[in-house]
Parts: structure tokens; C-alpha cells; sequence
């Protein structure tokens, strides 16, 4: 699949990249790929144990960031957005990445050039969806795709217009009041920042995030992924946790709802 020319809109862009012992699969090449006048990539270094702040520090000097312990990636995003609406960027949106290499550069570069469109229509924030359709090539390994499924159909239970594929490692977020808001709220778990994040959006606001979801044309998983290596019981507290964040913002919110009408 061929993608655009790589031009950007004359608005500004920024990508948060967590990372933490991501030095066997770093490739400065990839991350080359990124390379637009308005486009700033922040690297947050989660507490590294390996090399991972001596590579990132040396490519990227001026926007590289580490934290003094591993704090998890969906606090290790909170601090990165927090980092970046304090610089003088002055980004028009935000978004992160996940650092696996599991995206085609290429096709990044386009959506977020066709999300200003989408954000311009009313929409708060772009989530790229992994869905195998006919034509495209996503490449996921089974076993983690059901575990996928039954995380996210179970999560959608306590929230109306819950997002298809909530995990899938690209988003970008309108930088507006809304926005702004919702990040006052610190992130309490370890690994679901988006999910987190709407809970917290939804109540700040007392409104739903609008989300448009792209079905990507391309995703292969990456060996070395560090979610399902962390004690499976972990993970279930965690996500109860977020089912019930979830719940408290879908009630809030329909109660509003019900005022207003």
C-alpha cells in the first residue's frame, strides 16, 4: 500500500512516545519517518533499566524525557502530555504512539493529516482501529486479539459508545478547554490511559468524547510487548477498576442528560 506524499497541514502536531527497555527494538530509521516541520515527537523514558535513555537522549537531545522510576505507560502518558502542553509548542493537537514499530509511518503521516478534517467536523479525538477487513494487513497474534476482544467487550458494558479497539497504540486528542480539563484528573492505573482518560474527559466536561475510529490499512505485531508478561491478576484489577471508572462517567453523564432535557 502506497500512502501520500507525507505533508502535513500547516497546524501544529504533537506525539508522545512512551518507551521503557525499548532499546532492542529501537530504529532510528523508523522514527526518521516523522520528520516534519510541524509535526515534535516527546519521548517519555518510563524508567528505563536498559539503554533506552542513552539511545532516545542522543537522537532526539531537545525532547527526550526521563522518569525516575517506571511508573507505567498510562502515567508515563500523563506526565508526557503534561510536559508538552508546558513547552512552547502551542500544538493544535496531541496524540501518542506507541514505541513497538507496529504502524507504517507512512500511514500515520496521512491520518493525522486527514484527522484536522475530522476534528473541524466536531470530533474531539481520531483513535486508530485495528479491524482485518478484506484488502487490509493487520497482523495480530490470536491468543492477544481475543484477550483483546473479551477486555474490550466486557469494558463496554459500563460505558454507552464505548470505542471498538480501545488499545490499539495511536491517538490524537483536539487540544481545546475539554481537553485541558480532563488531564487535571491524575491517572490512577498502570496501562489503560485512554480508557482512564474518557472516564476522566467525561466527567470533567460533563459530556461524552466524541471519537472518530480509523480502520488501519496496515498493523503487525511486534515481539516484546509487556502487558501480558505482568501477573494476570494485575491486570484484572486493573481493569475492573476501569470498568467502574467507566460507569461512574457513563451515569454522570446521562444524568446530565436528563437535567438538560
Amino acid at each position: 500500500m502506497k500512502y501520500g506524499l507525507g505533508v502535513l497541514p500547516t497546524e501544529s502536531f504533537v506525539i508522545i512516545v512512551p518507551l521503557f527497555n525499548e532499546s532492542t527494538r529501537w530504529n532510528s530509521k523508523y522514527w526518521d519517518e516523522f520528520k516534519k516541520p510541524n509535526l515534535t515527537l516527546i519521548f517519555i523514558d518510563d524508567g528505563s533499566t536498559d539503554n533506552t535513555w542513552e539511545i532516545i537522549s542522543d537522537y532526539a537531545p531537545k525532547y527526550s524525557y526521563r522518569l525516575d522510576r517506571n511508573i507505567g505507560k498510562a502515567q508515563a502518558l500523563q506526565a508526557g502530555f503534561d510536559v508538552a502542553l508546558n513547552l512552547d509548542l502551542c500544538p493544535n493537537y496531541i496524540g501518542f504512539l506507541d514505541a513497538d514499530r507496529a504502524f507504517d509511518p507512512g500511514e500515520l503521516i496521512d491520518l493525522i493529516s486527514d484527522s484536522v478534517d475530522i476534528f473541524r467536523d466536531g470530533f474531539d479525538s481520531v483513535w486508530a482501529a485495528r479491524v482485518n477487513l478484506l484488502g487490509r494487513n493487520i497482523n495480530r497474534k490470536r491468543l492477544r486479539h481475543l484477550i483483546g476482544r473479551v477486555i474490550n467487550s466486557f469494558l463496554s458494558i459500563s460505558y454507552k459508545g464505548f470505542p471498538y479497539d480501545s488499545q490499539c497504540g495511536f491517538k490524537m486528542y483536539k487540544v481545546d478547554n475539554c481537553f485541558r480539563k480532563s488531564l487535571e484528573v491524575k491517572i490512577r492505573t498502570r496501562w489503560f490511559f485512554e480508557v482512564e482518560h474518557l472516564a476522566n474527559y467525561s466527567i470533567k466536561n460533563n459530556k461524552k468524547m466524541r471519537i472518530w475510529e480509523q480502520p488501519l490499512e496496515s498493523w503487525h505485531d511486534t515481539a516484546g510487548s509487556k502487558l501480558y508478561r505482568v501477573r494476570s491478576l494485575l491486570i484484572v484489577i486493573e481493569i475492573m477498576r476501569i470498568f467502574y471508572f467507566l460507569k461512574s462517567a457513563n451515569k454522570m453523564v446521562m444524568q446530565e442528560r436528563e437535567i438538560s432535557n
